[in-house]
Protein backbone atom coordinates (compact mmCIF):
# COMPACT_ATOMS: atom_id res chain seq x y z
CA UNK A 1 0.00 0.00 0.00
CA UNK A 2 1.89 3.17 -1.19
CA UNK A 3 1.90 6.35 1.37
CA UNK A 4 0.90 9.49 -0.09
CA UNK A 5 1.98 12.47 1.62
CA UNK A 6 1.01 15.89 1.99
CA UNK A 7 4.26 18.14 0.72
CA UNK A 8 5.26 21.43 2.38
CA UNK A 9 8.63 23.56 3.19
CA UNK A 10 10.54 20.44 1.12
CA UNK A 11 9.30 17.76 2.92
CA UNK A 12 6.46 14.90 2.96
CA UNK A 13 4.39 15.11 6.09
CA UNK A 14 2.06 13.02 7.57
CA UNK A 15 -1.36 14.21 9.33
CA UNK A 16 -3.72 12.33 12.03
CA UNK A 17 -6.25 11.34 9.51
CA UNK A 18 -5.79 8.96 6.43
CA UNK A 19 -8.62 8.24 3.56
CA UNK A 20 -7.86 5.40 1.33
CA UNK A 21 -7.90 5.61 -2.29
CA UNK A 22 -8.96 2.69 -4.78
CA UNK A 23 -8.40 1.38 -7.83
CA UNK A 24 -10.88 2.43 -10.59
CA UNK A 25 -9.86 -0.45 -12.33
CA UNK A 26 -10.45 -3.03 -9.81
CA UNK A 27 -11.47 -1.31 -6.79
CA UNK A 28 -9.12 -2.18 -4.42
CA UNK A 29 -7.30 -0.18 -2.08
CA UNK A 30 -4.18 1.42 -3.49
CA UNK A 31 -3.01 3.82 -1.64
CA UNK A 32 -3.22 5.95 2.01
CA UNK A 33 -3.39 9.21 2.17
CA UNK A 34 -3.05 11.80 4.85
CA UNK A 35 -5.43 13.99 5.01
CA UNK A 36 -4.63 17.58 6.40
CA UNK A 37 -6.33 19.60 8.60
CA UNK A 38 -6.61 23.15 9.20
CA UNK A 39 -3.42 23.21 10.83
CA UNK A 40 -1.61 21.79 7.95
CA UNK A 41 -3.06 24.01 5.51
CA UNK A 42 -2.16 27.23 7.68
CA UNK A 43 1.19 25.55 8.07
CA UNK A 44 1.21 25.51 4.21
CA UNK A 45 0.12 28.68 3.50
CA UNK A 46 2.80 30.29 5.92
CA UNK A 47 5.51 28.99 4.74
CA UNK A 48 4.39 29.84 0.96
CA UNK A 49 3.86 33.41 2.60
CA UNK A 50 7.46 33.29 3.88
CA UNK A 51 9.23 32.03 0.41
CA UNK A 52 7.10 34.58 -1.48
CA UNK A 53 9.72 37.51 -1.07
CA UNK A 54 12.69 35.82 -1.97
CA UNK A 55 10.83 33.76 -4.60
CA UNK A 56 9.60 36.68 -6.60
CA UNK A 57 13.36 38.99 -5.99
CA UNK A 58 14.64 36.45 -8.29
CA UNK A 59 15.81 37.48 -11.88
CA UNK A 60 13.71 36.71 -14.38
CA UNK A 61 16.02 34.01 -16.56
CA UNK A 62 16.66 32.46 -12.94
CA UNK A 63 12.92 32.04 -12.16
CA UNK A 64 12.56 30.56 -16.26
CA UNK A 65 15.43 28.29 -15.75
CA UNK A 66 13.88 26.87 -12.69
CA UNK A 67 10.95 26.05 -15.01
CA UNK A 68 13.06 24.51 -17.88
CA UNK A 69 15.07 22.56 -15.35
CA UNK A 70 11.19 21.53 -13.89
CA UNK A 71 10.08 20.25 -17.46
CA UNK A 72 14.01 18.50 -17.33
CA UNK A 73 13.10 16.23 -13.90
CA UNK A 74 9.80 15.47 -15.27
CA UNK A 75 10.99 13.56 -18.07
CA UNK A 76 13.52 11.93 -16.37
CA UNK A 77 11.15 11.34 -13.69
CA UNK A 78 8.40 10.25 -16.64
CA UNK A 79 7.86 6.49 -15.48
CA UNK A 80 6.77 7.16 -12.15
CA UNK A 81 4.49 9.92 -12.85
CA UNK A 82 2.91 7.54 -15.47
CA UNK A 83 2.99 5.11 -12.67
CA UNK A 84 1.30 7.52 -9.63
CA UNK A 85 -1.47 9.15 -12.50
CA UNK A 86 -2.34 5.34 -14.38
CA UNK A 87 -2.98 3.80 -10.91
CA UNK A 88 -5.10 7.38 -9.36
CA UNK A 89 -7.40 7.30 -12.70
CA UNK A 90 -7.18 3.73 -14.71
CA UNK A 91 -6.68 5.43 -18.07
CA UNK A 92 -4.22 3.70 -20.74
CA UNK A 93 -0.29 4.28 -20.01
CA UNK A 94 0.75 5.36 -22.97
CA UNK A 95 -2.21 8.56 -23.66
CA UNK A 96 -1.48 8.81 -20.08
CA UNK A 97 3.03 9.26 -20.56
CA UNK A 98 2.00 11.61 -23.94
CA UNK A 99 -1.01 13.66 -23.09
CA UNK A 100 -0.07 13.81 -19.27
CA UNK A 101 3.07 13.89 -18.63
CA UNK A 102 5.03 15.07 -21.36
CA UNK A 103 2.71 17.81 -22.09
CA UNK A 104 3.12 18.88 -18.71
CA UNK A 105 6.90 19.25 -19.16
CA UNK A 106 6.00 21.05 -22.89
CA UNK A 107 3.54 23.17 -20.28
CA UNK A 108 6.43 24.55 -18.07
CA UNK A 109 8.97 25.20 -21.00
CA UNK A 110 6.32 27.28 -22.69
CA UNK A 111 5.64 29.35 -19.26
CA UNK A 112 9.40 29.40 -18.95
CA UNK A 113 9.62 31.20 -22.51
CA UNK A 114 6.86 33.45 -22.44
CA UNK A 115 8.32 34.90 -18.86
CA UNK A 116 11.67 35.11 -20.73
CA UNK A 117 10.19 36.95 -23.62
CA UNK A 118 7.31 38.76 -21.37
CA UNK A 119 7.65 42.77 -22.80
CA UNK A 120 5.80 45.35 -20.77
CA UNK A 121 4.06 48.24 -21.57
CA UNK A 122 5.57 51.55 -22.51
CA UNK A 123 3.68 54.56 -23.72
CA UNK A 124 5.13 58.00 -24.43
CA UNK A 125 3.67 61.28 -25.06
CA UNK A 126 1.46 64.75 -23.61
CA UNK A 127 -0.58 63.54 -20.40
CA UNK A 128 -3.49 65.22 -19.13
CA UNK A 129 -4.09 66.25 -16.09
CA UNK A 130 -6.98 67.98 -13.99
CA UNK A 131 -4.57 70.40 -12.27
CA UNK A 132 -2.75 71.10 -15.46
CA UNK A 133 -3.95 73.51 -18.49
CA UNK A 134 -3.94 71.28 -21.85
CA UNK A 135 -1.79 73.63 -23.18
CA UNK A 136 0.07 73.47 -20.54
CA UNK A 137 0.12 69.44 -20.54
CA UNK A 138 4.13 67.98 -19.91
CA UNK A 139 5.53 65.28 -22.10
CA UNK A 140 5.54 62.11 -20.32
CA UNK A 141 7.29 58.88 -20.25
CA UNK A 142 4.83 56.24 -18.81
CA UNK A 143 5.24 52.52 -18.54
CA UNK A 144 4.00 49.17 -16.62
CA UNK A 145 5.44 46.86 -14.15
CA UNK A 146 4.24 43.40 -13.29
CA UNK A 147 4.09 42.18 -9.53
CA UNK A 148 3.16 38.75 -8.61
CA UNK A 149 -0.35 38.63 -6.88
CA UNK A 150 1.25 36.56 -3.81
CA UNK A 151 0.52 32.99 -2.36
CA UNK A 152 -2.12 31.64 -4.88
CA UNK A 153 -4.29 28.53 -3.48
CA UNK A 154 -4.65 25.91 -6.93
CA UNK A 155 -7.13 23.18 -6.79
CA UNK A 156 -7.16 20.86 -9.76
CA UNK A 157 -9.25 18.07 -10.82
CA UNK A 158 -9.18 13.85 -11.10
CA UNK A 159 -9.98 13.71 -14.92
CA UNK A 160 -6.29 14.79 -16.19
CA UNK A 161 -4.57 15.66 -13.12
CA UNK A 162 -1.13 16.55 -13.51
CA UNK A 163 -1.47 18.17 -17.04
CA UNK A 164 -5.18 20.53 -15.07
CA UNK A 165 -2.46 21.22 -12.09
CA UNK A 166 0.02 22.27 -14.19
CA UNK A 167 -2.06 24.62 -16.47
CA UNK A 168 -2.18 26.75 -13.63
CA UNK A 169 1.14 26.15 -11.14
CA UNK A 170 3.25 26.83 -14.21
CA UNK A 171 1.94 30.18 -15.03
CA UNK A 172 1.73 31.07 -11.34
CA UNK A 173 5.30 30.23 -9.96
CA UNK A 174 6.37 31.88 -13.13
CA UNK A 175 4.94 35.25 -12.25
CA UNK A 176 6.81 34.90 -9.28
CA UNK A 177 3.68 33.59 -7.03
CA UNK A 178 4.09 30.43 -4.58
CA UNK A 179 1.61 27.85 -4.03
CA UNK A 180 -0.80 25.81 -2.20
CA UNK A 181 -2.11 22.99 -4.65
CA UNK A 182 -4.65 20.56 -3.61
CA UNK A 183 -5.55 17.50 -5.70
CA UNK A 184 -8.68 16.02 -5.76
CA UNK A 185 -9.15 13.08 -3.66
CA UNK A 186 -9.41 10.97 -6.10
CA UNK A 187 -5.61 11.52 -7.59
CA UNK A 188 -3.32 12.36 -5.07
CA UNK A 189 -0.64 10.97 -6.24
CA UNK A 190 1.11 13.09 -9.11
CA UNK A 191 0.54 16.38 -8.14
CA UNK A 192 3.38 15.49 -4.91
CA UNK A 193 5.94 14.05 -7.34
CA UNK A 194 5.69 17.10 -9.41
CA UNK A 195 6.04 19.39 -6.20
CA UNK A 196 9.31 17.24 -5.52
CA UNK A 197 10.27 17.90 -9.30
CA UNK A 198 10.01 21.34 -8.52
CA UNK A 199 11.97 21.71 -5.80
CA UNK A 200 14.64 19.90 -6.83
CA UNK A 201 14.75 22.52 -9.68
CA UNK A 202 14.74 24.85 -7.62
CA UNK A 203 17.33 24.03 -4.93
CA UNK A 204 19.79 23.65 -8.44
CA UNK A 205 19.03 27.25 -8.79
CA UNK A 206 19.86 28.45 -5.19
CA UNK A 207 15.61 29.36 -5.13
CA UNK A 208 14.01 29.17 -1.67
CA UNK A 209 12.17 26.06 -0.24
CA UNK A 210 8.35 26.12 0.39
CA UNK A 211 7.84 27.88 -3.26
CA UNK A 212 5.26 24.76 -4.39
CA UNK A 213 3.50 23.22 -1.45
CA UNK A 214 0.86 20.18 -1.93
CA UNK A 215 -1.71 19.16 0.65
CA UNK A 216 -4.43 16.35 0.27
CA UNK A 217 -8.13 16.05 1.67
CA UNK A 218 -11.38 16.67 0.25
CA UNK A 219 -13.77 19.54 -0.05
CA UNK A 220 -16.51 20.56 2.33
CA UNK A 221 -15.04 19.86 6.19
CA UNK A 222 -11.78 19.23 4.62
CA UNK A 223 -8.39 21.09 3.06
CA UNK A 224 -10.33 22.37 0.24
CA UNK A 225 -12.83 24.17 2.12
CA UNK A 226 -9.99 25.33 5.06
CA UNK A 227 -7.34 26.52 1.72
CA UNK A 228 -10.69 28.62 0.30
CA UNK A 229 -11.57 30.63 3.58
CA UNK A 230 -7.74 31.08 4.56
CA UNK A 231 -7.91 35.11 4.34
CA UNK A 232 -4.27 35.20 3.66
CA UNK A 233 -4.51 33.33 0.28
CA UNK A 234 -4.50 36.00 -2.75
CA UNK A 235 -5.63 34.52 -5.79
CA UNK A 236 -7.34 31.03 -6.49
CA UNK A 237 -7.12 29.03 -9.80
CA UNK A 238 -9.43 25.82 -10.40
CA UNK A 239 -9.98 23.42 -12.99
CA UNK A 240 -13.63 21.64 -11.89
CA UNK A 241 -17.34 22.10 -11.94
CA UNK A 242 -19.05 24.38 -11.76
CA UNK A 243 -21.07 24.19 -8.45
CA UNK A 244 -17.45 23.77 -6.79
CA UNK A 245 -16.32 26.84 -8.76
CA UNK A 246 -19.29 29.13 -6.81
CA UNK A 247 -18.50 27.73 -3.23
CA UNK A 248 -14.66 29.10 -4.37
CA UNK A 249 -15.85 31.92 -5.51
CA UNK A 250 -17.88 32.56 -2.74
CA UNK A 251 -14.93 32.37 -0.73
CA UNK A 252 -12.69 33.98 -2.80
CA UNK A 253 -14.98 37.48 -2.47
CA UNK A 254 -14.81 37.82 1.29
CA UNK A 255 -10.78 39.29 1.06
CA UNK A 256 -11.71 40.62 -2.72
CA UNK A 257 -9.67 37.89 -4.25
CA UNK A 258 -9.01 37.01 -7.72
CA UNK A 259 -10.31 34.06 -9.22
CA UNK A 260 -9.50 31.86 -12.56
CA UNK A 261 -11.78 29.33 -13.09
CA UNK A 262 -12.20 26.50 -15.77
CA UNK A 263 -15.15 25.19 -15.25
CA UNK A 264 -17.96 22.64 -16.74
CA UNK A 265 -19.58 22.53 -20.12
CA UNK A 266 -22.23 20.68 -22.01
CA UNK A 267 -20.09 20.76 -24.97
CA UNK A 268 -22.22 20.71 -28.70
CA UNK A 269 -21.23 19.41 -32.15
CA UNK A 270 -22.51 20.01 -35.14
CA UNK A 271 -22.38 18.05 -38.36
CA UNK A 272 -23.84 19.41 -41.45
CA UNK A 273 -24.72 17.69 -45.00
CA UNK A 274 -21.70 18.59 -46.68
CA UNK A 275 -19.63 17.41 -43.80
CA UNK A 276 -16.79 14.03 -44.90
CA UNK A 277 -19.34 11.73 -42.59
CA UNK A 278 -16.68 8.74 -41.91
CA UNK A 279 -14.14 11.76 -40.21
CA UNK A 280 -16.81 13.81 -38.50
CA UNK A 281 -18.44 10.25 -36.91
CA UNK A 282 -14.65 8.68 -36.18
CA UNK A 283 -13.87 12.19 -34.32
CA UNK A 284 -17.17 12.80 -32.77
CA UNK A 285 -16.27 8.94 -31.44
CA UNK A 286 -13.21 10.09 -29.84
CA UNK A 287 -14.62 13.72 -28.43
CA UNK A 288 -17.42 11.89 -26.84
CA UNK A 289 -15.76 8.89 -25.12
CA UNK A 290 -12.08 9.59 -25.20
CA UNK A 291 -11.18 9.27 -21.05
CA UNK A 292 -14.22 7.21 -20.88
CA UNK A 293 -16.08 10.76 -21.45
CA UNK A 294 -14.36 12.63 -18.35
CA UNK A 295 -13.08 15.59 -20.39
CA UNK A 296 -14.48 19.00 -19.92
CA UNK A 297 -13.90 19.37 -23.74
CA UNK A 298 -15.89 16.28 -24.18
CA UNK A 299 -18.87 16.90 -26.57
CA UNK A 300 -21.86 15.33 -25.17
CA UNK A 301 -24.56 16.38 -27.53
CA UNK A 302 -24.46 16.14 -31.18
CA UNK A 303 -26.99 17.41 -33.97
CA UNK A 304 -26.95 16.16 -37.26
CA UNK A 305 -28.41 17.60 -40.37
CA UNK A 306 -31.46 15.68 -41.04
CA UNK A 307 -31.26 14.19 -44.19
CA UNK A 308 -27.50 12.50 -42.95
CA UNK A 309 -28.89 11.58 -39.90
CA UNK A 310 -29.45 7.94 -40.32
CA UNK A 311 -25.63 7.11 -42.35
CA UNK A 312 -23.94 9.42 -39.78
CA UNK A 313 -25.45 7.14 -37.17
CA UNK A 314 -24.45 4.11 -38.39
CA UNK A 315 -20.93 5.32 -38.70
CA UNK A 316 -20.97 6.96 -35.33
CA UNK A 317 -22.13 3.66 -33.54
CA UNK A 318 -19.83 1.64 -35.37
CA UNK A 319 -16.66 3.24 -34.20
CA UNK A 320 -18.55 3.57 -30.85
CA UNK A 321 -18.90 -0.26 -30.72
CA UNK A 322 -15.15 -0.46 -31.65
CA UNK A 323 -13.53 0.69 -28.61
CA UNK A 324 -12.02 -1.52 -26.35
CA UNK A 325 -12.19 -0.77 -22.56
CA UNK A 326 -9.65 -1.96 -20.48
CA UNK A 327 -6.86 -1.02 -17.79
CA UNK A 328 -3.63 0.64 -17.99
CA UNK A 329 -1.36 -2.14 -18.83
CA UNK A 330 -3.65 -3.33 -21.59
CA UNK A 331 -1.96 -2.25 -25.00
CA UNK A 332 -5.28 -3.04 -26.92
CA UNK A 333 -7.13 -0.55 -24.42
CA UNK A 334 -9.02 2.89 -25.73
CA UNK A 335 -10.38 3.93 -22.68
CA UNK A 336 -9.84 3.12 -19.26
CA UNK A 337 -12.59 3.47 -16.07
CA UNK A 338 -14.51 5.81 -14.49
CA UNK A 339 -13.10 7.76 -11.67
CA UNK A 340 -14.85 5.66 -8.47
CA UNK A 341 -17.91 3.99 -7.75
CA UNK A 342 -19.86 7.05 -6.79
CA UNK A 343 -19.23 8.75 -10.23
CA UNK A 344 -20.48 5.64 -12.11
CA UNK A 345 -23.49 5.68 -10.09
CA UNK A 346 -24.03 9.06 -11.17
CA UNK A 347 -23.55 8.36 -14.84
CA UNK A 348 -25.92 5.41 -14.64
CA UNK A 349 -28.69 7.64 -13.14
CA UNK A 350 -28.16 9.72 -16.03
CA UNK A 351 -28.84 7.45 -18.35
CA UNK A 352 -31.65 5.66 -16.40
CA UNK A 353 -33.33 9.37 -16.50
CA UNK A 354 -32.97 9.71 -19.95
CA UNK A 355 -34.81 5.98 -20.29
CA UNK A 356 -37.15 7.48 -18.24
CA UNK A 357 -37.93 10.52 -20.27
CA UNK A 358 -38.08 8.99 -23.73
CA UNK A 359 -34.45 8.18 -24.77
CA UNK A 360 -33.41 5.27 -27.13
CA UNK A 361 -30.28 3.28 -26.43
CA UNK A 362 -28.62 2.92 -29.32
CA UNK A 363 -25.75 1.25 -27.66
CA UNK A 364 -24.18 0.81 -23.96
CA UNK A 365 -25.64 1.88 -21.16
CA UNK A 366 -24.70 -0.21 -18.80
CA UNK A 367 -21.27 -1.14 -16.75
CA UNK A 368 -19.57 -4.37 -18.95
CA UNK A 369 -19.01 -7.39 -17.72
CA UNK A 370 -15.33 -8.94 -18.00
CA UNK A 371 -15.06 -12.04 -15.77
CA UNK A 372 -12.15 -10.92 -14.03
CA UNK A 373 -10.95 -8.44 -11.53
CA UNK A 374 -12.02 -5.65 -13.59
CA UNK A 375 -15.86 -6.37 -12.45
CA UNK A 376 -15.05 -4.85 -9.05
CA UNK A 377 -13.69 -1.70 -11.04
CA UNK A 378 -15.58 1.09 -12.66
CA UNK A 379 -16.04 0.82 -16.07
CA UNK A 380 -18.79 2.16 -18.14
CA UNK A 381 -19.86 0.97 -21.51
CA UNK A 382 -20.23 3.87 -24.41
CA UNK A 383 -22.96 5.19 -24.84
CA UNK A 384 -25.39 7.08 -27.59
CA UNK A 385 -29.00 7.98 -27.00
CA UNK A 386 -31.27 9.68 -28.79
CA UNK A 387 -34.94 10.88 -29.44
CA UNK A 388 -35.22 13.69 -25.98
CA UNK A 389 -36.33 16.87 -26.29
CA UNK A 390 -34.62 19.69 -25.41
CA UNK A 391 -35.39 20.59 -21.88
CA UNK A 392 -34.70 16.66 -21.08
CA UNK A 393 -32.62 16.25 -17.51
CA UNK A 394 -29.88 15.00 -19.75
CA UNK A 395 -29.41 17.38 -22.43
CA UNK A 396 -29.56 20.28 -19.75
CA UNK A 397 -26.69 19.09 -17.58
CA UNK A 398 -23.18 17.71 -17.56
CA UNK A 399 -22.97 14.05 -17.26
CA UNK A 400 -18.82 13.77 -17.77
CA UNK A 401 -19.01 10.43 -18.70
CA UNK A 402 -19.07 8.13 -21.82
CA UNK A 403 -22.86 9.35 -23.18
CA UNK A 404 -23.45 11.13 -26.07
CA UNK A 405 -27.05 11.92 -26.85
CA UNK A 406 -27.72 12.50 -30.82
CA UNK A 407 -30.30 14.48 -32.65
CA UNK A 408 -31.52 15.47 -36.25
CA UNK A 409 -31.52 19.60 -37.15
CA UNK A 410 -33.67 21.06 -40.35
CA UNK A 411 -31.71 24.80 -40.55
CA UNK A 412 -28.74 26.85 -39.69
CA UNK A 413 -30.89 29.35 -37.26
CA UNK A 414 -32.38 26.09 -35.47
CA UNK A 415 -29.04 24.38 -34.81
CA UNK A 416 -27.35 28.07 -33.23
CA UNK A 417 -30.03 28.43 -31.07
CA UNK A 418 -29.27 24.71 -30.23
CA UNK A 419 -25.06 25.68 -29.52
CA UNK A 420 -26.31 28.59 -27.63
CA UNK A 421 -28.22 27.51 -24.83
CA UNK A 422 -27.58 28.40 -21.63
CA UNK A 423 -26.10 27.67 -18.92
CA UNK A 424 -22.49 26.82 -20.53
CA UNK A 425 -20.14 27.68 -23.15
CA UNK A 426 -16.76 26.34 -22.96
CA UNK A 427 -16.09 25.02 -26.42
CA UNK A 428 -18.09 23.45 -29.66
CA UNK A 429 -17.18 21.22 -32.79
CA UNK A 430 -18.77 22.21 -36.34
CA UNK A 431 -18.30 19.69 -39.22
CA UNK A 432 -18.30 21.44 -42.49
CA UNK A 433 -16.68 22.00 -45.77
CA UNK A 434 -18.31 25.11 -46.09
CA UNK A 435 -15.58 27.92 -45.52
CA UNK A 436 -18.33 30.69 -45.19
CA UNK A 437 -20.43 28.71 -42.89
CA UNK A 438 -17.67 27.77 -40.80
CA UNK A 439 -16.60 31.21 -39.88
CA UNK A 440 -20.26 32.09 -39.56
CA UNK A 441 -20.52 29.41 -36.90
CA UNK A 442 -16.98 30.18 -35.45
CA UNK A 443 -17.96 33.46 -34.92
CA UNK A 444 -21.40 33.20 -33.56
CA UNK A 445 -21.28 30.23 -31.03
CA UNK A 446 -20.98 31.44 -27.66
CA UNK A 447 -18.35 29.05 -26.30
CA UNK A 448 -14.24 29.67 -25.53
CA UNK A 449 -13.46 27.60 -28.44
CA UNK A 450 -15.38 26.44 -31.40
CA UNK A 451 -13.35 23.33 -33.27
CA UNK A 452 -13.75 23.14 -37.12
CA UNK A 453 -13.47 19.61 -38.40
CA UNK A 454 -11.18 18.79 -35.57
CA UNK A 455 -11.58 18.04 -32.40
CA UNK A 456 -9.22 18.99 -29.06
CA UNK A 457 -6.68 20.45 -31.28
CA UNK A 458 -5.59 23.20 -28.56
CA UNK A 459 -2.25 25.54 -29.04
CA UNK A 460 -1.72 26.02 -25.16
CA UNK A 461 -0.90 29.52 -26.31
CA UNK A 462 -3.81 30.76 -27.04
CA UNK A 463 -6.38 31.58 -24.79
CA UNK A 464 -9.62 29.63 -23.09
CA UNK A 465 -12.28 31.54 -21.48
CA UNK A 466 -15.89 30.00 -20.77
CA UNK A 467 -18.86 31.69 -21.03
CA UNK A 468 -21.88 32.14 -18.56
CA UNK A 469 -21.40 29.08 -16.13
CA UNK A 470 -18.36 27.59 -17.73
CA UNK A 471 -16.02 29.78 -16.07
CA UNK A 472 -14.57 32.94 -15.07
CA UNK A 473 -11.22 34.42 -16.55
CA UNK A 474 -9.04 33.31 -19.17
CA UNK A 475 -6.71 30.68 -19.16
CA UNK A 476 -3.81 29.88 -21.51
CA UNK A 477 -0.29 31.27 -22.59
CA UNK A 478 0.51 35.08 -21.87
CA UNK A 479 -3.31 35.64 -20.48
CA UNK A 480 -2.53 33.13 -17.50
CA UNK A 481 0.47 35.29 -16.81
CA UNK A 482 -1.31 38.56 -16.76
CA UNK A 483 -3.81 36.64 -14.18
CA UNK A 484 -1.31 35.75 -11.98
CA UNK A 485 -0.18 39.24 -11.57
CA UNK A 486 -1.13 42.74 -10.68
CA UNK A 487 0.06 45.81 -12.88
CA UNK A 488 1.76 49.04 -11.75
CA UNK A 489 2.15 51.99 -13.90
CA UNK A 490 5.21 54.32 -13.27
CA UNK A 491 5.03 57.59 -14.81
CA UNK A 492 7.96 60.18 -14.95
CA UNK A 493 7.68 63.87 -16.64
CA UNK A 494 10.36 64.49 -19.07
Amino acid sequence: MIEVFNYIDGERVASQTIFEKRSPVTGVPIAEVYEADASIVDQAVTVAREAWPAWEAMDVETRARVLYNTANEIEKRADAFVEAECADIGRPSSQVRAGHVMRTADIFRMYADELRHWDQASFQGRASSPNIAPEDAPFVNSYTVRHAKGVVGIIAPWNVPLLLLALHVAPALAAGNTVVAKPSEESPQSAVLLAEAFATAAAAAGAPRGVFNVIHGFGANSAGEFLVNNDTINAYGFTGDSSTGKIIMRGAASGLRDVLLELGGKNVGIIFPDADLEEAAKTCAMASFTNTGQVCLSIEKLYVAREIFEPFMTLFVNHARKITLGGPSDDRADIGPLISKKHRERVQSFVDNACEEGAEIICGGKAPSFGDERDNGYFFEPTILTGLSEDAHVMTNEIFGPVCHVGPFDSEAEVLGYANQPPYGLISMIWTKDVSRAHRFGRSIRAGINWVNCWQVRYLRTPLQGFDQSGVGTQGGRQSLEFYTNVSTVTMML
